[in-house]
């Protein structure tokens, strides 16, 4: 139940700055908003009416939308002569409207890295040099290779490494290559590992083998050093913007292999891509290391957001904004009727990927 509840706080707090952007845009413009809807249609519930436009309640809990009067052009309906109408405003207020929700996300992913930096979260002062340690760094996995003995296991990423025990003797890892150093002289020996994972305590007996890793014995997995860190509040959001931006980059050239990975039929990389399910268990595991980790986690996830939403696809704002670029030249504007269908059917798209992302994070969880 608390993973529900953390993934339905994680979504509102996301979509509703997302479709805040549009909304008060549109309305700096006297664009007139019919509805603000949390979550998608069939309408669950009419919660209130403010200036002028009716907040929903929707029964599909994966988004929301702003339902701007014209932005669905009906030719039959004239909306485009209609001065408050989203058709009828000149293209640089329109691409402003358009643009505002990724701008509304970018700008949320500030706040939460900037507060998340300031409270506190689990990182590497390899990573974040200029932070202070605030409490001692632990050997985490960062990452667990399949079909090894760690994987065989039942060792995951994230889990903090507490103590390793041979023939009862504990010994109490405090460094990386401490780690190693102790698996690779263990070769063929069982090594119980106690491992911290969302606050409970838990035993796992694996046996280093040879040939694992670059011919050494080794476990499978991945590790790192994580202790909570903090920064002083004026560095925290310096640092948070300057993040944000390293972030936004990073996920633009992570998304540009993925779609490279797709077009040379390399379906290794859109296997990682996670859906609803995947990104509560991931906030569910942010939220059991801290509420800093938790608002770093939907930092990264309001920058996911405005890097797919400048998509140049249809449904989505990037691809929007082309559709009314081309569709304001003079008499050569783009029937109304085809744009309607163009985006539909982009939205129809979109629902389909994410089913079957879901469907992914269902039947292939690691």
């Amino acid at each position: 139940m608390s993973t529900i509840i953390i993934f339905l706080i994680v979504i509102i707090v996301l979509v509703v700055a997302h479709e805040l952007g549009h909304f008060f845009v549109a309305k700096a413009f006297g664009v007139r908003v019919d509805e603000f809807g949390l979550g998608y249609p069939p309408r669950a519930k009419k919660l209130f009416t403010w200036k002028g436009t009716l907040f929903t309640l929707n029964w599909i809990p994966f988004g929301g939308f702003v339902k701007i009067f014209g932005e669905d052009l009906d030719e039959e309906k004239k909306d485009y002569v209609v001065k408050d109408s989203f058709s009828h405003q000149k293209l640089y207020k329109r691409l402003l409207i358009l643009v505002a929700g990724i701008v509304a996300n970018f700008i949320l992913a500030v706040v939460l890295y900037s507060a998340a930096f300031s409270i506190g979260f689990l990182g590497s002062l390899q990573d974040f040099p200029n932070a202070k340690l605030v409490a001692p760094e632990q050997v985490t996995v960062g990452e667990v290779i399949k079909n090894t003995p760690a994987s065989d296991a039942g060792i995951k990423e994230n889990d903090r490494v507490e103590s390793l025990t041979v023939d009862n003797v504990v010994y109490v890892p405090e460094s990386v290559d401490g780690f190693i150093k102790y698996v690779q002289s263990h070769e063929n020996v069982p090594i119980s590992i106690n491992i911290l994972r969302e606050s409970k305590k838990m035993n796992f007996v694996v046996t280093p083998k040879i040939n694992v890793v670059n011919n050494k014995p080794g476990i499978g997995i991945g590790i790192g050093e994580t202790g909570l860190l903090r920064l002083p509040p004026l560095q925290a959001i310096s640092f948070g913007f300057t993040y944000t931006i390293t972030q936004f980059k990073t996920i633009i050239l992570s998304l540009g292999v993925l779609i490279g990975s797709l077009f040379s039929g390399d379906s290794s990389v859109a296997s990682h891509l996670s859906g609803p399910i995947g990104i509560a268990k991931f906030a569910n595991t942010a939220y059991s290391m801290g509420i800093g980790t938790l608002l770093s986690f939907m930092g990264l996830i309001s920058i996911n957001l405005a890097v797919i939403n400048l998509l140049p696809f249809p449904a989505l704002d990037g691809g929007r904004m082309i559709l009314e670029l081309f569709s304001t030249k003079g008499r050569n504007r783009i029937s109304p009727k085809i744009v309607n269908w163009i985006n539909q059917i982009g939205f129809i798209l979109l629902i389909i990927l994410m089913l079957w992302v879901t469907y992914h994070d269902i039947f292939h969880a690691v």
